[in-house]
């Protein structure tokens, strides 16, 4: 399955938050534990260090101490014990010293008591009496516990215990994992605290490196792995809210982003995006904004430059087909206008006829009249053979005074009509609006034999009737339906010289 970058996104923020949300629970449960553990610790060994104070100073020497008197004995001698419904934080009232104002007067009140707050025999008619130091299941303060460190029956439970060191490092009491007397390792050195009597270190402590918690502990340490719990839970939750929300933003900036490309990839240009945000997906819409803005104008730049090449090359072109000063077509055009013309009337079986025209006597007009006029002349016949034939029709001039023309789909006798037509509009022309003196008048000569083998031998018969015409008095229009004979090469070089005189 392919999945969208919106998706991947959200996921892969959702499994970073979930990740963190665990190591910071985690993280946070072991710190919480640790301190925990050292706060109870170190309130334990205070009590401790008050009983041991008390057992030194009573006896002079921690040495003197043990060598008359057990410590669990001294201190259940000296120190009330709480009776059996006392409030469960208060079993560490054996480890407090006379100044704990609150637990005077204090006792323990169970079965297998004796008078005065000692033990008696217990219940199974055992042996009586405090339980010695260092006994297994036994604590400093005289509280003897179960394997499992919870209390037994009615006893009390310190949160820790500890071994009882001397000042030079030898076991005097405690857990049974170095013998009495010797001296314990180095590192168990390092984690002793010193017991200071008159300014002086009497003992050393070692506490247990696993506390010993009661009830109270545990319902604390619940509480609060619920509230860790609640927590995480909540943190969690609010993690995926706010992954999907920053994906769904983050993504769907990105999808329109990836639109608007994939738009403009396609061809439709012009594509803008809302900047949302100053990051760098706001960067990347802004940046793709002014590509597109760039890439409108350059476009249309292109497509101006594209119209003006096309514009040009149409009027170079243009040039290259016109007549430079009638803007009629050139021969060369003609001739080429000429064979297509003649081939469709060939294969449609469609008629098609040639007319040449030549101005009267125009030497006469540029020798009379100078050659700006005869120029002008020719300007105004081509805009009267322009407006005078159809737009289907090809009109050339042909060279000097003369003019061709092709009409398409027209026969000799339609021709000649649209030919007269022609020569009167020249005749009536106002020429004098050019010079008072001026007349101008035009001859024409055509043929509508396509079966004469091609246009060079149509335009050939045509420009034989034109000299038929000068020879008739010019100004008029000559045709005939048979094909006349061909004229000598002497007979057209005579005619020439007469058309323009």
């Amino acid at each position: 399955m392919r999945l969208s970058i919106q998706s991947k996104f959200t996921l892969s923020l959702l499994a970073t938050s979930l990740i963190a949300v665990l190591l910071v629970g985690l993280v946070a449960r072991w710190l919480l534990l640790r301190d925990f553990n050292q706060l109870v610790q170190e309130d334990a060994f205070g009590r401790f260090r008050v009983s041991i104070t008390k057992y030194v100073k009573a006896y002079g020497s921690l040495e003197q101490a043990l060598a008359k008197e057990n410590f669990q004995s001294f201190q259940m001698r000296n120190e009330p014990v709480l009776r059996r419904e006392d409030s469960l934080p208060e079993q560490w009232s054996a480890f407090r010293g006379p100044d704990d104002a609150e637990l005077s007067g204090a006792s323990y009140e169970g079965p297998g008591t004796r008078a005065g707050g000692f033990p008696g025999p217990p219940p199974d008619g055992g042996p009586g009496g405090p339980p010695q130091f260092g006994e297994p299941g036994d604590v400093p303060g005289g509280v003897r516990q179960s394997s499992g460190g919870i209390p037994t029956g009615d006893r009390r439970q310190p949160p820790y215990r500890f071994m009882l060191l001397d000042a030079d490092g030898h076991l005097r009491g405690g857990e049974g994992r170095y013998p009495l007397g010797s001296r314990v390792p180095a590192t168990v050195l390092n984690s002793a605290k010193p017991v200071i009597v008159g300014g002086k270190v009497v003992a050393l402590a070692v506490p247990d490196s696993h506390p010993n918690l009661n009830r109270r502990d545990l319902a604390y340490l619940e509480a609060v792995n619920q509230s860790l719990f609640y927590a995480l839970g909540a943190t969690f939750v609010i993690a995926v809210c706010l992954g999907a929300a920053v994906g769904r933003r983050l993504g769907g900036d990105l999808g329109v982003l990836t639109r608007a490309v994939k738009a403009v990839g396609e061809g439709s240009l012009g594509q803008e995006v809302r900047i949302r945000s100053r990051d760098e997906v706001g960067v990347l819409a802004g940046a793709f904004n002014r590509m597109s803005t760039e890439l409108v104008r350059a476009r249309a730049e292109l497509e101006q430059s594209a119209a003006q090449i096309q514009e040009q090359a149409a009027r170079l072109q243009e040039l290259s087909i016109r007549d430079g000063l009638t803007g009629l077509y050139n021969r060369r055009h003609f001739d080429e206008q000429a064979a297509q013309l003649y081939a469709q009337a060939r294969r449609y079986q469609q008629p098609l006829t040639f007319a040449v025209g030549d101005i009267d006597y125009f030497k006469r007009i540029n020798d009379k009249f100078s050659h700006g006029v005869g120029d002008e002349v020719l300007r105004r016949v081509a805009v009267l053979l322009r407006t005078s034939m159809r737009e289907s029709d090809v009109i050339a001039r042909y060279g000097g005074e003369e003019f061709v023309l092709a009409l398409t789909s027209t026969p000799a006798p339609q021709a000649a009509q649209a030919c007269e037509k022609l020569r009167h509009s020249i005749e009536t022309h106002p020429w004098h609006e050019i010079h008072p003196d001026l007349r101008v008048t035009m001859s024409l000569g055509l043929s509508d034999w396509v079966s004469l083998g091609g246009p060079e031998q149509m335009i050939g018969a045509a420009d034989t009737q034109l000299y038929r015409a000068k020879e008739e008095g010019r100004n008029r229009v000559s045709w005939e339906r048979t094909v006349l004979p061909a004229v000598t090469t002497e007979t057209q070089a005579i005619l020439h010289q007469g058309k323009g005189g």
